[in-house]
């Protein structure tokens, strides 16, 4: 089991490609994005790729999955949901990108309920273009911390 002291600052995680399927796209916003799908910034006919955009909310969601996979798949003791922090959508994600997401191990914070390790995620299209940038902090068991006995030992 992957506990808290086993994160090192500087590990990294790179997933991809993933590709951004339309129609799921739209099944999924239209299921947990309040906002949906939104026209192209030129009108829905001046845009390339269906005139649409993938919402952010699936954005965010494809590129937790293959994280949170990967702390499955290590057997991290996760102690709870991942929490996120300065998400960011620098540029829209269409239908048939393929996105490609870098994780790195940034922050590390030992705590009297376990520890707490956060990711700098940052996700890029096949043009190399930043769609996604965030924090994930990621609640993790720590090893118990073990008191040392010092103990004499007489020759007699």
């Amino acid at each position: 089991m992957k506990l808290y002291h086993a994160f090192q600052i500087g590990d990294r995680l790179k997933v991809g490609p993933i590709l951004v399927n339309g129609a799921d796209a739209k099944s999924f916003a239209q299921k947990h994005d309040p906002l949906a799908l939104v026209p192209g910034a030129a009108g829905p006919h001046a845009t390339i790729r269906f005139g649409r955009i993938a919402s952010p909310m699936y954005t965010l969601a494809a590129c937790l999955q293959p994280l949170h996979a990967d702390m499955l798949a290590s057997s991290a003791a996760l102690a709870g949901p991942p929490m996120w922090d300065e998400v960011r959508f620098p540029s829209p994600v269409y239908p048939m990108d393929r996105l490609f997401v870098d994780a790195e191990v940034t922050e590390k914070k030992l705590a009297a309920d376990g520890g707490r390790v956060t990711q700098t995620v940052r996700a890029r299209n096949q043009n190399d273009v930043v769609v996604l940038t965030a924090k994930v902090t990621w609640p993790v068991v720590a090893a118990p911390r073990l008191a040392v006995v010092k103990r004499e030992v007489s020759l007699a």
